[in-house]
């Protein structure tokens, strides 16, 4: 008679789970992620940032995407809801309510976006991550809103993805400001200002911190302006200052200006 206490055989479902390679290989494996890293990222695909006395170091979305193509990482989005806040005055849902399908947009501000997106390497692993954003963010402008946090919730998303494919477990640079653990821009992006700034001539001085006010950064003295600035603005209004100061159009790369700025310093 066999007793409950009797081993017995351990198969399928149960069977304790085991690396699918030997330590000398992962280790191999991480050492080569890292060397790719070193070769490949350059300074402009970094943000640091520093608060009472820490500083942290994070990729950014450039940087995850050029590690995504090295790997042969293919994104998908797989699901997207974007939150309204509905004006009964311009709102389509309200006013035409018999007419408009659930994938029109109703012309309201967004205020809330989150993506879900998957990430496929070329052996068939796949990994699915969430990507959120919203108005209600701590110490975050948005002076394009309806672009800003969908395109922050959907990066959120696919930088999430690629690091939990590779295995690197690394949160984004556009995400570290989220959890709260370090506020205000970055050192690079400091760097940057500083650079356009002392390029540019007055005008386009005189047009950047125009622009500021108008989108909503407060400060009597252009000293005051801009410490409103490090606090609260996000890579869009980084990007269209550099724009400002630099004399080009709005719809330009920021990794471009970023990494100019650099190479001068």
């Amino acid at each position: 008679m066999t007793s409950e206490l009797t081993p017995r055989p351990i198969d399928g479902e149960y069977r304790i789970v085991r690396p699918l390679v030997s330590k000398e290989a992962a280790l191999a494996a991480w050492q080569e992620y890292q060397d790719l890293t070193r070769a490949i990222l350059r300074a402009s695909d970094f943000q640091t940032f520093r608060e009472g006395g820490r500083e942290g170091r994070f990729v950014k979305k450039s940087g995850w995407r050029r590690l995504a193509t090295h790997y042969g990482i293919a994104i998908e989005m797989l699901d997207e809801r974007l939150g309204h806040e509905h004006e009964a005055r311009v709102c389509a849902r309200i006013r035409f309510p018999d007419q408009m399908r659930e994938d029109r947009d109703c012309g309201c501000p967004i205020v809330f976006a989150r993506y879900v997106v998957k990430a496929v390497a070329p052996n068939g692993r796949a990994v699915t991550a969430i990507g959120l954003c919203s108005t209600g963010e701590k110490n975050r402008k948005f002076t394009r809103q309806d672009h800003d946090i969908a395109t922050t919730a959907y990066t959120r998303a696919a930088n999430r993805a690629i690091s939990d494919m590779i295995g690197a477990g690394e949160i984004s640079a556009e995400e570290v400001r989220a959890t709260g653990e370090f506020e205000g821009i970055s050192l690079e992006e400091r760097a940057a200002i500083k650079e356009a700034w002392a390029r540019a001539p007055q005008d386009r001085r005189t047009a950047a911190t125009a622009w500021l006010r108008s989108a909503g950064f407060a400060g009597e003295t252009v000293a005051a302006l801009f410490s409103d600035v490090a606090r609260r603005a996000g890579d869009r209004q980084i990007a269209d200052l550099l724009s400002q100061l630099a004399g080009v159009a709005p719809d330009f790369d920021p990794d471009a200006i970023l990494g100019d700025a650099e190479a001068a310093g």
